[in-house]
């Protein structure tokens, strides 16, 4: 992080006036807050560069679903994945999953 941070401070200086200041740590090009759109697009660049196979197909929910999964298939606790993906329970993804056992009350 320290030095994509490095890197984000040069980039900020050669950009000059144009870069906000927001202090985001991924910000777009210009440094302002990425959309939902520019998310989407880079994230599908990315699988292409990769050779993932059909990229279009692929969203960020869909990649946060399947890592919730491989986590579980591998028998990390539900409590951890929560804490890793942002949520203080997964009781929705346990139900229809068969891991309700293991859920928080």
């Amino acid at each position: 992080m320290r030095d994509y941070r490095r890197a984000q401070q040069e980039e900020c200086k050669a950009a000059g006036k144009g870069w906000s200041t927001d202090g985001l740590v991924f910000p777009d090009d210009s440094g302002k807050q990425r959309t939902s759109t520019s998310v989407l697009r880079d994230f599908r660049s990315l699988l292409r560069e990769a050779g993932v196979g059909s990229p279009e197909r692929w969203t960020t929910r869909l990649l946060r679903t399947s890592c919730v999964s491989l986590l579980s298939a591998h028998g990390i606790p539900v409590e951890v994945i929560a804490l890793l993906v942002g949520r203080k329970e997964l009781r929705p993804w346990t139900r229809s999953s068969g891991r309700e056992d293991r859920a928080s009350p």
